[in-house]
């Protein structure tokens, strides 16, 4: 079985219509993550929905990473702010359930969910 690659946007996407709130949570908290390191619509379709590149842009907080400090300050957050929405983004992008879903069922995904060029190829090369 071909795999299909998921843009972080994507995952946004897919999650922003769960019908469980705290996943959509997640989905928001992921957005205002991306908009915080300059990481726009067009930008997130090129990340891959995958833990280790989220991390890559949105590092988890330490005291000790004086520039991220820096900027949550002049962003306007709490440092608890920053904690909560890059921990939510971390748990969408690591254990996804629409991303589960549309891996192991790429045939019945509505296209509604298939928004990147490569998935719809993909998903239009099985069927």
């Amino acid at each position: 079985m071909q795999e299909i690659h998921q843009s972080i946007q994507d995952l946004i996407d897919a999650n922003s219509i769960h019908e469980k709130s705290t996943i959509r949570q997640y989905a928001k908290s992921m957005v205002l993550i991306c908009d915080f390191f300059g990481e726009d619509e067009i930008a997130r379709q090129e990340i891959e929905a995958d833990l280790s590149d989220y991390l890559a842009f949105a590092p988890k907080f330490t005291k000790s990473n004086t520039k991220l400090r820096a900027a949550i300050a002049v962003k306007g957050w709490s440092e608890n702010t920053y904690k909560q929405h890059q921990s939510n983004g971390r748990r969408l992008s690591k254990n996804s359930p629409a991303l589960s879903m549309l891996v192991s069922n790429a045939r019945s995904v509505p296209m509604a969910f298939i928004t990147s060029k490569t998935a719809w190829e993909n998903s239009l090369k099985r069927n």
